[in-house]
């Protein structure tokens, strides 16, 4: 499926029946969407919002309310949280699919009140499976490290966006449409790895079987609760710290207006501010809708570094850290070369007998970093390199 189709699905059908689809299990049932927002809340910590979307958070925990068995359905905010944790944790995403039953919402629904939920499992379930067995002949054809469906997922080879006749059954395939880039399979392990962690904090605080003191030991020094909703720095190789007044407008505080005597120099200030503000943004005192510098950044540089390394950063505060994670084998000298890597990368030539000489591509780390800074600009004020890397 080309990018444009995918784009089009995505937007123009498939996010309209996520969203009413949802807005029927919040009627239904109260404790969901405060559940959501922890479960948003604890991704964005351990900085793995551009890389777990929303709407997949949002599925998985659907997915707790309408198929809770063998546990009760969730009766308030918490429960639900440790279900969505426990789920994301105890899954095998690497072998099995999960196809979250939206039939029972049947007052958003259409295209599923036309089959059963069983058939749609079979047939997604097939289809995940077929996929495999072409990844295991091909290595073009990738699955997605979290095959996360929904009954909006079914469609045709040329997508249900153009042709709506999906009756010809050697034409329907399933594909994720909120997981189908990401995450990556490393990035799963990891994402995995944090919420077993979660859950086991969570269930020791429950049992009574882990004490404050216990964590007090750990980096966190805070409260249980809180050492769910913190990640540790120093599993990062590199870290960019961003400049607040670049992230954020900077507005004025009581403690400016203290420190100018007169209020006519106040006000000189202050205009002074909106003439540099208006000169740099060409907006005035519009509000700038949509303005998110620090996930523009990451995204140019997962675009131009993506090959390299894996990116983290918390969208509720972008004014904190962007994490870097070097990917496995990111520095090993190969003998492929892109013009793009020219910038970032030198040649290392070893001789292998008199007269052949073999040209290898080596990575500057120097040069990377440099990279990192220079196109964040302001941005960026400062770049902590782990202390290993020096080693």
């Amino acid at each position: 499926m080309g990018p444009e189709i995918d784009f089009y699905r995505r937007t123009y059908k498939t996010s309209p029946l996520h969203a009413s689809t949802l807005n029927g299990i919040c009627m239904r049932h109260g404790s969901f969407s405060q559940a959501v927002k922890l479960a948003l809340n604890w991704v964005n910590s351990h900085m793995f919002c551009n890389h777990l979307r929303p709407e997949a958070v949002e599925l998985i925990m659907a997915h707790c309310y309408l198929s809770p068995s063998p546990f009760p359905v969730p009766k308030s905010a918490f429960s639900g949280f440790v279900r969505f944790l426990n789920l994301l944790a105890t899954w095998e995403w690497g072998s099995h699919m999960l196809f979250v039953d939206l039939k029972s919402m049947e007052d958003s629904l259409e295209v599923a009140s036309e089959m059963s939920v069983g058939h749609m499992t079979a047939e997604a379930s097939t289809a995940f499976e077929e996929q495999r067995a072409q990844q295991a002949v091909s290595r073009k054809n990738k699955v997605p490290a979290m095959f996360l469906l929904a009954y909006y997922d079914r469609l045709t080879v040329l997508d249900k966006a153009l042709n709506d006749d999906v009756n010809d059954k050697e034409h329907v395939t399933w594909s994720p449409t909120w997981t189908s880039q990401r995450p990556s399979k490393i990035v799963l392990s990891r994402i995995v790895s944090y919420a077993k962690s979660s859950t086991k904090t969570l269930e020791g605080w429950l049992s009574g079987t882990t004490s404050i003191a216990a964590v007090s030991s750990q980096p966190y020094k805070h409260s249980m609760w809180r050492a769910v909703f913190e990640t540790p720095l120093n599993v990062f190789d590199v870290l960019i710290e961003t400049n607040q007044e670049a992230v954020y407008p900077r507005q004025t505080t009581q403690k400016d207006k203290a420190g100018m005597k007169y209020k006519n120099l106040f006000i000189a200030a202050a205009r002074e501010k909106e003439r540099n503000h208006s000169s740099q943004f060409k907006a005035g005192n519009e509000l700038l809708i949509g303005l998110k510098p620090v996930e523009w950044y990451v995204s140019q540089l997962e675009r131009k570094f993506g090959h390299l390394a894996f990116f983290f950063y918390n969208s509720l505060r972008p004014d904190q850290h962007i994490g870097v994670i070097w990917k496995p084998g990111a520095f090993i000298p190969s003998t492929s070369f892109k013009v793009s890597e020219a910038g970032h990368c030198f040649q290392l030539s070893l001789p292998i007998d008199d007269k052949k000489v073999k040209g290898l591509k080596v990575v500057n780390i120097g040069e990377v970093l440099a990279s990192f800074r220079i196109l964040g600009g302001a941005l960026v004020e400062n770049i902590i390199v782990d202390a290993s890397l020096n080693e």
